[in-house]
């Protein structure tokens, strides 16, 4: 985004919640949003503008928040993501996949749900106990989206680095075995 569409949309969220800011807080607004798209950075200015209770300015993790739900969209609930997972390791073959088929369904799965159903395959294949199960997934899917969450409403300037995870390399049989 650059500075004028900057302006523009701080001049539209001062009026509507009825604020004038001063240099100072601008100025720390545009550092900790500049990195926001252009069409992005609108669609968070009227969210947040809409959504936002008080005579104050919305902070800036609230209009961060509203650019992450512009780009992101309506995001999986832990249900959906479970029964996905379910469904598509059954149909790889399950315990019985080959790392080539285990591969190819992760590839297919999107962020969390391809991190979580990696991590939860052979629990998913053994479990006789689906409560239990469906808990240990929801658990797991929240705690690892409000990470998520949390990492992304920062500016990447200051974004720890996530570790890349190889998913090919987590279901190589030892040598000797192959």
């Amino acid at each position: 985004m650059d500075k004028a569409s900057f302006a523009r949309g701080m001049a539209f969220l001062q009026a509507a919640v009825q604020v004038t800011a001063q240099e100072a807080t601008l100025h720390a607004y545009w550092h900790c949003l500049k990195d926001l798209d252009h069409e992005v950075w609108q669609t968070a200015v009227v969210a947040a503008a809409a959504s936002h209770e008080f005579h104050t300015l919305p902070p800036v993790s609230a209009i961060r928040k509203a650019a992450q739900r512009a780009r992101q969209g309506v995001p999986l609930t832990w249900e959906e993501g479970f029964s996905i997972a379910c469904r598509a390791i059954r149909q790889a073959g399950g315990e019985y996949a080959t790392a080539e088929d285990r591969q190819r369904v992760l590839g297919q799965m999107p962020g969390l749900l391809g991190e979580l159903a990696g991590r939860m395959w052979l629990t998913i294949c053994h479990s006789d106990e689906p409560t239990i199960l469906r808990a240990q997934w929801r658990q797991a899917w929240e705690a690892a989206e409000e990470r998520g969450l949390e990492i992304d409403r920062l500016p990447p300037s200051v974004r720890p680095k996530r570790v890349a995870v190889d998913l090919g390399g987590l279901f190589r049989m030892p040598k000797g075995i192959e």
